[in-house]
């Protein structure tokens, strides 16, 4: 496989999309790309950006979204700038797909995106690199329709769109569209090979809790009790920068969900906490976060079960930023330290990242949550 990566804080949406466009054809030194995929700050006029890419390359599976930050192997992390990573190979096939309105019906509109993406596809699918709307509230659903498509053997892979923190509305990519609500995917087919790995570094507070009640998204009781006595009990009131871990079924493996807003006791969560879970208040300093992204980047590469891979993602967390300050470009440079400079990487600062837990591959939604994701042909 061969990929090209570029990445430019140009200001001129004109000159930037052409240069990141220049910088990968040299790397992919005169091929023609057959996927891409595309990561954004707000201010840029994403249309320009799409037009640019599809006009040079007509047929390009393209998918993507605006951020909270890129990151790249070409400049490392960035604000205000665009990064595009593209692809070639004569084995691997390559199929774009996206749903619409996911807020009205998320189900279905990962239904659509993966069938969309898979009546495209050459051979059986081994990984899905999802882009979805970040400001709506039921991720789990949309992951579930995509894996009803796709299979619950393929790992889904990727991050909800930001828009830098303004709440004001995200967008995603999807060939020439610029669009708002909905759910763009990238499918890749045999024969790639993948390995992913996650890592938080946030610390549990005190003792496991049982959550006992739940509504939607949110948390009514824990332990038979308001759930906002949890926060009262261990930090003095509630607080967005204390995510819960949570323990499905009481397992060794657990994923983080923020707590968004108190609601008479209640608890409305980002990521779905089901009822009968089991979930600790956490905290984490600079130096534990980056130590979870250290040891997500030495499992992601001890578990590559290639020689060498042929490309990287990372989807990180938007929170995991405004913790990090100045040494959030550290988190590339930790994955950067164990894969070796010369593997181009492409990635961005989410709302929520897509990563499978370690060891399974039912699709899991994570908050501050470093997610790092290796492929190359087998």
């Amino acid at each position: 496989m061969k990929v090209g990566v570029g990445h430019s804080e140009d200001v001129d949406s004109a000159d930037v999309i052409q240069e990141v466009l220049d910088a990968c054809a040299e790397q992919l030194g005169g091929v023609t790309p057959q996927a891409g995929i595309l990561f954004s700050a707000l201010d840029h006029d994403h249309q320009a950006l799409v037009d640019g890419v599809m006009d040079r390359y007509p047929d390009l599976e393209l998918i993507g979204a605006t951020t909270d930050g890129e990151v790249s192997s070409a400049i490392g992390f960035a604000e205000n700038s665009v990064t595009l990573m593209l692809f070639q190979s004569d084995k691997v096939s390559f199929a774009a797909g996206v749903g619409r309105d996911i807020s009205d019906n998320p189900e279905r509109a990962g239904r659509q995106a993966a069938e969309m993406a898979m009546a495209g596809l050459d051979g059986a699918p081994r990984l899905c690199v999802a882009t979805p709307e970040g400001l709506f509230a039921d991720i789990e659903s949309a992951l579930k329709g995509m894996a009803g498509v796709i299979g619950p053997d393929v790992p889904i892979c990727g991050g909800l769109a930001g828009d830098q923190l303004s709440l004001s509305g995200t967008f995603q990519f999807h060939k020439r569209e610029v669009l708002s609500q909905a759910a763009p995917v990238l499918l890749f087919s045999d024969p790639l090979v993948v390995s992913t790995a996650i890592g938080c570094g946030w610390q549990p507070i005190g003792a496991k809790h049982r959550v006992t009640d739940v509504d939607g998204a949110v948390v009514k009781e824990i332990d038979g009790k308001p759930a906002i006595e949890i926060y009262e009990e261990y930090i003095g009131s509630f607080s967005i920068s204390h995510p819960l871990i949570v323990y499905p079924n009481d397992s060794d493996q657990s994923f983080l969900s923020a707590g968004m807003e108190a609601k008479e006791g209640g608890i409305l969560f980002h990521i779905a906490v089901p009822i009968g879970s089991y979930v600790q208040l956490s905290s984490a300093s600079r130096g534990e976060a980056l130590d979870g992204a250290a040891a997500a980047a030495a499992t992601v590469v001890e578990r590559y079960p290639g020689s060498k891979p042929d490309a990287g993602f990372i989807f990180s967390c938007a929170g995991r930023r405004l913790l990090l300050g100045t040494r959030v470009a550290d988190e590339y440079e930790l994955l950067k330290e164990k894969l070796g400079a010369d593997v181009p990487v492409c990635g961005f600062y989410t709302y929520g990242e897509l990563c499978p837990l370690p060891g399974g591959t039912a699709p899991q939604a994570h908050d501050s949550t470093f997610v790092t994701v290796l492929i190359g042909e087998d």
